[in-house]
């Protein structure tokens, strides 16, 4: 998909998301410490839920291919794992179906609720106000060089801020598919170990014709309208406890047994 480089992106206004918006650098939201962050617990597990605004409905899918893609179409969440026996994590995104209109024109939207989101999970932290643009190679040789972006959806990603600070993140999971149709992805029971850890959401539309709102190339400008979404990261220092194999056997078994015995006796 081929789009504008390294474009300046404004940010978007809105009284309903106080976050991080669609900033033209990487401010993290920090999910588990802001203060409209809801904190839900039980015995066993924590729930931090939020929500924030991207731009577009087709920045993750764009990032997953081999020209990459641009962060700024992303919305990058940070959150911590403190406990020195790790935990065990569960991530939901889903579009918040929200719809907002200039002066209610439904012809100008100036945010809409249809995101198809994808995330990917990724070991560490970019550095603060990082971008595309300070790590782009200007080279031939260089990795950036001919790319939309630094954004690799489905692979490890390495990017700077004008300070000269790079950090590479390493790539973990993801949840989504590009051109999607769910409006909510999850990643459940993945288990990491102590340390900072990115999630960077965006859009799966990747083909117009395919899914609605999709990159359009024919405009530069074409549905950059921003998305709102919700966010939850379930911790857990519990693992789940999926029947083991060998009961699958021995129920599998009694079932056959059971069923011998049943064609072994007389007729009434």
């Amino acid at each position: 998909m081929k789009h504008q480089l390294f474009k300046v992106v404004p940010v978007i206004a809105t009284v309903m998301l106080p976050f991080q918006s669609a900033s033209a650098h990487v401010n993290y939201y920090d999910l588990f410490n802001n203060v409209t962050t809801q904190v839900t617990s039980t015995a066993t597990s924590t729930t931090y839920s939020g929500g924030d605004v991207l731009k577009g409905n087709f920045g993750w899918g764009d990032a997953t291919d081999v020209d990459w893609g641009d962060s700024h179409m992303g919305s990058w969440i940070r959150f911590s794992v403190s406990q020195p026996a790790g935990v065990w994590v569960s991530i939901n995104v889903a579009s918040d179906g929200i719809n907002q209109y200039v002066n209610n024109d439904p012809n100008n939207p100036s945010r809409l609720g249809d995101l198809k989101p994808g995330f990917s999970l990724y070991r560490g932290l970019v550095p603060d106000e990082a971008h595309d643009g300070a790590t782009a190679g200007v080279q031939p040789g260089d990795p950036q060089f001919g790319k939309e972006g630094a954004w690799r959806a489905l692979a490890d990603t390495t990017m700077g801020n004008d300070n000269g600070d790079v950090a590479t993140i390493e790539y973990l999971a993801h949840a989504g598919s590009v051109n999607g149709s769910a409006a909510s992805v999850s990643l459940l029971n993945f288990f990491l170990t102590p340390g900072d850890y990115t999630l960077a959401i965006g859009g799966s539309c990747y083909d117009q014709n395919q899914c609605v709102g999709a990159f359009n190339i024919f405009d530069p400008n074409a549905d950059e309208t921003a998305r709102g979404y919700k966010v939850s990261v379930t911790v857990s220092s519990v693992a789940p406890v999926p029947l083991p194999a060998a009961a699958w056997l021995m129920i599998s078994g009694l079932i056959g047994v059971l069923g011998l015995n049943k064609r072994r006796l007389p007729a009434a």
